[in-house]
């Protein structure tokens, strides 16, 4: 039996919080730098890609301190370790795909495949590796059954599912016909 696949966004969708954005806030060492990349991407002016890459270039390369506060921050949504167990007994494999940095979700996350970006941090800067728009690219290569996300980055990568659910209220949710949830446990797997 083929399982069927659910991808998920983990930023404010498995999380409450967006904790890469977090994290950034957190750790930026020009704070005006943080809300002028913020606001040109809630604007539309520049690209995934290049807000990943420029917001983690504009943090302190501090790891344990980054991985500290992920412990500290991270709250999972209603529901989630529950629909884990639902997933596997309907036969869904579920995959994380995030334009976040994997060294977060790894924190917090040990049961599930993560497809993100790398973060390189060298003793005086931090690179984040972010090729292309994995959510995007991994939707168009795997084509889920089911996609479930909050945001702008999630709107085009869930014109591939067939089935699409929001967090309510979100960008995802206003932006798109997805049907809206606020805990795990409103989502079908018929």
């Amino acid at each position: 039996m083929q399982n069927k696949i659910i991808q998920l966004d983990f930023d404010g969708t498995i999380t409450t919080t967006n904790i890469g954005l977090e994290l950034q806030r957190r750790f930026a060492i020009d704070s005006a730098r943080f809300e002028c990349l913020r606001r040109q991407f809630e604007l539309g002016t520049m690209d995934t890609v290049s807000v990943v890459q420029e917001g983690w270039a504009n943090v302190k390369p501090d790891i344990p301190g980054l991985l500290r506060t992920v412990l500290e921050i991270t709250t999972f949504r209603r529901g989630f370790s529950l629909f884990g167990q639902r997933c596997r007994a309907a036969g869904y494999a579920r995959i994380i795909v995030s334009n976040g940095m994997s060294f977060y979700m790894e924190k917090v996350i040990k049961d599930l495949p993560i497809i993100a970006g790398q973060l390189l941090v060298l003793s005086d800067r931090t690179i984040a590796i972010l090729p292309c728009d994995l959510k995007l690219e991994v939707a168009r290569l795997l084509r889920p059954d089911i996609y479930i996300g909050d945001g702008q980055t999630d709107i085009e990568p869930s014109t591939f599912a067939q089935k699409v659910y929001a967090i309510k209220d979100g960008k995802l949710h206003h932006k798109t016909n997805a049907i809206p949830f606020e805990d795990f446990s409103e989502i079908k797997l018929t």
